[in-house]
């Protein structure tokens, strides 16, 4: 440990620094939301309503639309990063569990590499593409009466199916607001899968973001390429009818969809989402400044004021799904609820998901909550309204914000 002799000696030059623009208190905030809100819905299962108790993973991304700066990057459970510089015998058991946890995999980002099934998150985009490419105009309503057969088989009104009646005629703004199947079912095969496809790909669904990032999951959506790759069969009528409410193979990140929303929130403008701000050398020069990067989708501002429209009422009027966390919320917020079925309903809950972007009217920031086993996309919608009462400094004392509540509509 003794130096005999010195042959050559470099001064050592401090490194850069590197700043984020990921907010360390908006990020505590939905890491505390989300396992918060996983712990609640676990609190209330009950198989009958098809909760079985098993929600245990989840993540939320946040950000700003106007920059596309990432405000918030969580993925739940997370782990300490210390066990992996600490040398003790406790630490290195603790890295060994966290390797082979093969079910709540805390070593994953789900933010950026897990592709979900959006489920009726995927419905604005539906309305999107029907209205530019001509299909449907305001004024058009489609009628849900409960069930319909499409290409051969019977698709069904979830209210229907629960007791709760039908919803009559729709415009595109009602059907956002109310979710209803059926009408996108409808709406869907009208507008066709390469319409839906072209305009999925335009606002950046199943497509790497740019953010500088390693391991970015690309996702996939449901079209005649993907369905023929992978199963080596042609495309059906129904097929289109599944892939309009978000399900069939439709995959996309947590990051994927808070761009999405965020692209919808500012005008078309598909951003390019990034995490690093500035890098500043120890003279304190900046060495680089992140400038917004971004294409345009080429929407009209008629179509986003008609689905912005729709999306209000989800928070905001009494037949909204997520009515019951937004209502009082003094801040307008536009969103939708997503609830992705995974195929194993028998015995599992399906996935919870929830997009939103406020105020609805000039909006800052958008947000994408996705919880696994979360039953439904409303029970996701308190993780967002946590995140979003903390970005805009509301009072942190007010009890919706602690807390789940009691659930109800999907």
């Amino acid at each position: 440990g003794r130096i005999m002799t010195e042959l050559k000696g470099i001064p050592a030059i401090p490194g850069n620094d590197v700043i984020l623009t990921i907010d360390t208190r908006l990020q505590k905030v939905a890491m505390e939301s989300l396992e918060r809100t996983i712990q609640s819905i676990v609190s209330q299962k009950d198989e009958a309503k098809g909760n079985f108790g098993d929600a245990n993973a989840g993540a939320a991304v946040a950000i700003d639309v106007k920059t596309g700066e990432v405000l918030v990057l969580a993925s739940y459970p997370g782990y300490d990063p210390s066990v992996f510089i600490d040398n003790s015998q406790e630490a290195q058991e603790k890295r060994l569990e966290l390797i082979f946890d093969n079910e709540r995999r805390p070593l994953f980002s789900r933010a950026l590499q897990a592709p979900y099934a959006p489920g009726s998150n995927f419905k604005p985009l539906v309305g999107i593409a029907a209205l530019e490419e001509g299909i449907l105009t305001p004024q058009k309503t489609i009628l849900c009466d409960g069930s319909s057969e499409i290409g051969g088989r019977r698709f069904y009104c979830m209210e229907y199916v629960m007791g709760m009646g039908i919803h009559g005629h729709l415009t595109i703004e009602r059907a956002i607001a109310t979710s209803c199947n059926l009408y996108f079912f409808k709406l869907g095969v009208e507008t066709g899968i390469s319409n839906i496809d072209k305009w999925a790909q335009k606002f950046g669904l199943g497509e790497y973001t740019g953010i500088e990032l390693p391991g970015e999951n690309r996702g996939h959506r449901s079209n005649r390429n993907f369905k023929y790759t992978q199963k080596g069969e042609e495309w059906w009528i129904a097929d289109t009818a599944q892939t309009a409410i978000g399900q069939l193979y439709n995959g996309f990140t947590p990051l994927q969809l808070a761009n999405y929303a965020a692209t919808i929130a500012n005008g078309g403008k598909r951003m390019t989402p990034h995490i690093i701000k500035e890098v500043i050398d120890h003279n304190n020069n900046t060495v680089y400044k992140a400038e917004p990067e971004y294409e345009e989708t080429g929407v009209s501002r008629q179509t986003l004021d008609i689905i912005i429209d729709g999306m209000q009422r989800v928070a905001q009027t009494a037949e909204g799904t997520a009515d019951q966390y937004f209502s009082d919320f003094p801040i307008k917020i536009a969103g939708k609820t997503g609830t992705a079925e995974t195929g194993k309903e028998s015995e599992s809950s399906s996935n919870g998901l929830f997009v939103c972007f406020a105020p609805a009217d000039d909006p800052e920031i958008a947000v994408a909550v996705v919880i696994e086993k979360g039953v439904w996309g409303s029970y996701t919608a308190p993780v967002a309204r946590d995140i979003l009462a903390a970005y805009f400094n509301l009072d942190a004392d007010d009890t919706a914000l602690q807390s789940v509540g009691s659930f109800w509509i999907p």
